[in-house]
């Protein structure tokens, strides 16, 4: 598809099984897997309650909009989805899947630390790493025991593990 088909409606990428109520065994081969971005359980939203949006032909309910625009996909509803020919997941942006396309299949790392030369895919993991490895700062702090640590997800690993809570107080 080119850059013209492509809305401006989501960026994300679903999974197919859940949208259609299948398991994995009578999911189609040839609909495309598609994963949803940015719903893992590492990042909080910060939203009380999500917004169902419902589908005009089954009445099938989907937690995200995206879902929505897949599942019209597969009514044939929707022909403005990008799927990967290498592993058939599917995107609702021509940029997120071109990101995709650079990262997981070319492998490519445009962040390089200036430092020793290790490279990163994302922008926002570099700083992360300079900080952590580079500067040794641990600017996360456990409220409960104290103890310190350099990434964030550090900190919500250990509150969980040790403490068994899900997200301390930062500092």
């Amino acid at each position: 598809m080119s850059d013209a088909s492509v809305k401006d409606g989501s960026s994300h990428r679903m999974s197919v099984s859940f949208l259609v109520g299948e398991t994995s065994d009578e999911a189609s081969s040839s609909a495309p897997r598609v994963q949803e971005e940015g719903s893992g359980s590492s990042k909080g939203s910060g939203r009380a309650k999500e917004t169902a949006h419902q589908c005009p032909v089954c009445q099938a309910q989907c937690k995200f909009k995206s879902e929505l625009l897949y599942h019209d996909y597969l009514h044939g509803l929707n022909k403005d989805i990008t799927v990967c020919q290498e592993c058939e997941l599917g995107f609702t942006k021509m940029f997120t899947y071109r990101s995709h396309i650079k990262c997981v299949h070319q492998k490519i790392k445009r962040y390089k630390c200036a430092e020793c030369g290790k490279g990163f895919y994302f922008k926002k993991d570099l700083p992360k790493h300079e900080t952590a490895v580079h500067a040794k700062l641990k600017p996360f702090s456990c409220t409960s025991c104290g103890k310190s640590f350099a990434k964030r997800e550090h900190l919500q690993r250990h509150a969980r593990t040790v403490h068994g809570t899900g997200s301390p107080s930062t500092g």
